[in-house]
C-alpha cells in the first residue's frame, strides 16, 4: 500500500492524474512517460489530501524506490518535471519465518495439569515487525471446540487444568504487524495423566482347596488400569509359613502361573497376587489357601494300650482303649473299626465302625467267663487302613465260688503220728483266679477247738508236729479263691 498527501496549491479536477514509477534501484533516471510507469486517474483532490493505492505485482522482501507524478492532464496543468522532489520507497511485507514447537515433545506423557508451552523464536526480517502469537489446543485434532491463548508476545505460555487421561492437539501461529500470519511447522499430540489411578479389582481363579498335584497351575481375573496410557504387570506371592517365607514371581503379563519347583507334600500354602502398574499403584487380590496332596498316605502307626493282651477285665463291658492314629493328608481324617469275638477266627464277630475316638465300650455286656479276641482298623476317607495285630482279654465280671470237692486221705487208723492229708482239686471257673486251701483240725467233732493251716496252694497238708497218740482228729478243707471263701 503506498501513500501520499497531495500539496497543492490549487486542487485536481477530476479525470486527473498520478503517474507512478518503482525500482528496486536507487539511481534509476525518473521521468514520465517512460517504460514501467504507471498512470492513475482520479477523482477531485485537494491540497493536504491522503491518497492510498496498492500496488500490485511486487516482489516479496524486496526495497522499492518511487516516484510520484501528479496532472490534470490538460494543457493548462501539464505534467510537472518532477514531483517536488518527493521521492518514496516501500518495502513488501515477509510474514514471519518458520518455526517449530519444542514443549512438550510431541506425544509426550504429562503427569501434572499444567503446563507451558513453548516453541521456536525467529526475528521477523521485515525491519520493525513484532511477532506475536496464537496458541490453539483441543481435545480434537480438528480443533472444533477448541481453547485459545489471545496474543502472546513471548515464545511461551502457560496451561492449567488440562482433564485427566485425555489427548490434546496444539499449535500455534505466529502473526506480524503487518497481518503476515505462519503456522508452526507441525501439531503436536499431547497426553495428560496427572491422576494415577489404581489397577481395579480382581479376583483370583485357581487353585484352591486340595490340589493332587505339587506343581499346581495358578490363575487370576484380569485387573484393568483406567488409565490409558498405563501399563501392568502382577506379582504372585504364596507361602507355607503364613508369609514368613515368601516366594514370588513378578513382572508377570499373564493371568496365569505355575511354580517353576515343586510344593512340598502335604503343606497348605497361603498365596494373592497384586496387580501393579508402571507409576507404582497397586491393588492385592485376597488370599487363598491351597493344600498340596499329590500322594494319598495311610493312617501312621498306632497301638493297642488297654486291656492289656491276655489279661482278665474284671467287668461285664470292658473299656477298649489305644493310641490315636493320624492322617498326614490335608483335610483327611481317620476313623476307627472295632472287631470283637470270643472266637479267634472271628467267624462270628460284633463290630462297630466310624468311630472317631481311640475308645470304644461294648454296648452290651460280654458273655462271663469268655476269652474275647479283639482288632482295631484305622482308616482314612480314602479307605485306606491300617491295621493292629488281635489280642485277647477274658470277662470275669462276677466272681463264681470254688466247685466242690472231696477228701482223699487220711481216714481211719493211721500207724503216722504226722499223716499227709489229701484231697481233689475243685474247679475253679473265673479266669485268672487262684485257689489256696485251708486245713482245720480238731479232736472235738464240733470243731470247738483246734487249729487250722491256711494259704496252701497244693493240695495236701502234712502236719508240722506229731499229733497226739490215740486221739481221733476231725479234719476239714476250705477252697478259697481270690474273693470267694469256698466249702
Amino acid at each position: 500500500m503506498l501513500s501520499w498527501s497531495y500539496p497543492g496549491p490549487g486542487a485536481l479536477p477530476p479525470g486527473s492524474f498520478y503517474e507512478f514509477q518503482g525500482s528496486t534501484d536507487p539511481v534509476i533516471y525518473f521521468a514520465t512517460g517512460t517504460a514501467g510507469s504507471l498512470a492513475i486517474s482520479t477523482s477531485a483532490v485537494f491540497p493536504g489530501e491522503i491518497n492510498n493505492y496498492m500496488l500490485p505485482g511486487l516482489a516479496g522482501g524486496a526495497t522499492y524506490y518511487f516516484r510520484l507524478w501528479a496532472s490534470s492532464g490538460t494543457d493548462a496543468q501539464p505534467w510537472p518535471p518532477l514531483s517536488n522532489g518527493a521521492t518514496a520507497f516501500a518495502k513488501t511485507n515477509d510474514a514471519p519465518p518458520a518455526f517449530g514447537l519444542v514443549f512438550p515433545a510431541d506425544n509426550q506423557l504429562l503427569l501434572v495439569s499444567a503446563t507451558d508451552f513453548s516453541w521456536q523464536y525467529n526475528p521477523d526480517p521485515d525491519l520493525g515487525d513484532i511477532i506475536q502469537y496464537d496458541v490453539y489446543w483441543s481435545k480434537y485434532p480438528s480443533f472444533t471446540p477448541t481453547q485459545t491463548s489471545g496474543v502472546s508476545a513471548v515464545s511461551s505460555y502457560t496451561v492449567t487444568d488440562l482433564a485427566d487421561n485425555t489427548t490434546y492437539y496444539w499449535k500455534v501461529y505466529a502473526r506480524d504487524s503487518n497481518g503476515g500470519i505462519t503456522l508452526c511447522q507441525s501439531t503436536f499430540t499431547l497426553r495428560v495423566d496427572h491422576v494415577n489411578s489404581y489397577p481395579s479389582a480382581f479376583s483370583l481363579n485357581t487353585s484352591s482347596g486340595i490340589v493332587r498335584t505339587k506343581q499346581p497351575g495358578f490363575s487370576w481375573t484380569t485387573s484393568a488400569d483406567q488409565d490409558p496410557w498405563d501399563t501392568l504387570s502382577y506379582t504372585l506371592s504364596y507361602s507355607s509359613d503364613n508369609f514368613v517365607t515368601t516366594f514370588s514371581s513378578s513382572g508377570l503379563t499373564v493371568t496365569t502361573y505355575t511354580p517353576v519347583n515343586q510344593l512340598i507334600e502335604n503343606a497348605l500354602y497361603k498365596l494373592s497376587v497384586q496387580a501393579l502398574d508402571s507409576k507404582g499403584a497397586s491393588t492385592y487380590s485376597s488370599t487363598w489357601t491351597v493344600k498340596i496332596n499329590s500322594v494319598e498316605e495311610y493312617p501312621s502307626t498306632f497301638t493297642v494300650v488297654s486291656p492289656p493282651n491276655a489279661s482278665v477285665y474284671y467287668g461285664p463291658r470292658p473299656v477298649f482303649d489305644w493310641t490315636a492314629a493320624a492322617d498326614p493328608d490335608p483335610d483327611d481324617s481317620v476313623r476307627y473299626l472295632m472287631k470283637y469275638s470270643f472266637q479267634e477266627n472271628f467267624g462270628s464277630f460284633v463290630s462297630s465302625s466310624g468311630l472317631v475316638a481311640s475308645q470304644y465300650t461294648p454296648p452290651a455286656d460280654l458273655g462271663e467267663n469268655l476269652t474275647y479276641w479283639w482288632i482295631i482298623t484305622a482308616y482314612d476317607l480314602a479307605g485306606n487302613q491300617k491295621i493292629v495285630s488281635s489280642w485277647t482279654v477274658r470277662i470275669n465280671a462276677a466272681n463264681t465260688a470254688p466247685g466242690s470237692f472231696s477228701l482223699i486221705s487220711s481216714s481211719g487208723i493211721d500207724r503216722n503220728n504226722r499223716p499227709v492229708f489229701r484231697w481233689n482239686v475243685p474247679m475253679e471257673q473265673d479266669p485268672g483266679d487262684v485257689l489256696t486251701y485251708t486245713v482245720v483240725m480238731s479232736t472235738d467233732s464240733n470243731f470247738s477247738t483246734g487249729y487250722s493251716s491256711g494259704g496252701l496252694y497244693a493240695p495236701s497238708y502234712t502236719p508240722a508236729s506229731a499229733l497226739m497218740e490215740n486221739a481221733t482228729y476231725w479234719w476239714y478243707v476250705k477252697a478259697n479263691d481270690n474273693s470267694f471263701l469256698g466249702p
